[in-house]
């Protein structure tokens, strides 16, 4: 493992948070966050460089690893990614993690795939753009950049009502906790679109399976770089 040692007040949150952290976001989201990341790995070839932006404690890095991926992962959180450290040697599996953060991450490679999973909505304005510049400027030309995060309220008024309750709340408690500021949910398709990304796929999840739509994991990719 390289490069312990960040000690910013937002690490040390995601520090504390770490024992719970996926398994809150599994319970809260009836296992949409999950599935929201892992129907990534279906979108890319096999043995594919792989890098994780944010990992945190990295149940995706994990089934990447499983699947043959090489896989690179990069958190704040030293805490968390012991925690990933120890689910990777417990299954006899290898990635290389760095405890830095993504503007820090100076990779000697590039990647097919790079993945910023309920990762990009901590950053707003100036930061959100160069975060993403960031993540694209890691990718081979043709390689994807791959998006899981809550989408913003769909289809007729009741659906969309239940959306806006549901994530807010969960965006209310994650601000009390220190891990995120309160703010508007991205819109991601006008985004990528303005920064000339083509959007190859976009799915959607819905609560329990066949509730309000909650979820979204899109896969992206620079046209500038083609």
């Amino acid at each position: 493992m390289n490069k312990f040692g960040s000690t910013s007040s937002l690490a040390r949150n995601y520090d504390l948070a770490a024992s719970t952290y996926e398994l809150t976001g599994h319970l809260f989201s009836t296992g949409q966050i999950r599935a929201a990341k892992f129907v990534q790995l279906d979108w890319i070839e096999p043995n594919s460089k792989l890098l994780y932006l944010g990992c945190g404690t990295g149940e995706e890095v994990v089934a990447a690893a499983a699947r043959g991926f090489q896989v690179t992962a990069v958190d704040i959180s030293r805490e968390m990614l012991i925690r990933l450290e120890k689910r990777l040697y417990t299954r006899g599996l290898s990635a290389e993690l760095f405890n830095e953060s993504v503007f820090e991450f100076e990779p000697n490679t590039k990647f097919d795939a790079v993945a910023a999973n309920f990762f990009f909505n901590i950053f707003f304005g100036d930061d959100l753009n160069r975060v993403i510049q960031c993540a694209l400027s890691f990718l081979e030309p043709t390689g994807s950049l791959l998006v899981a995060d809550v989408a913003l309220p769909r289809g007729i008024w009741p659906a969309r009502a239940f959306n806006w309750c549901y994530i807010n709340s969960a965006q209310l408690l994650a601000s009390f906790a220190g891990l995120v500021k309160l703010h508007r949910n991205h819109d991601y398709l006008a985004i990528f679109n303005s920064l000339d990304c083509e959007i190859v796929r976009c799915d959607y999840f819905r609560f329990c399976r066949v509730g309000p739509i909650l979820f979204q994991s899109l896969q992206v990719r620079s046209l500038a770089s083609n």
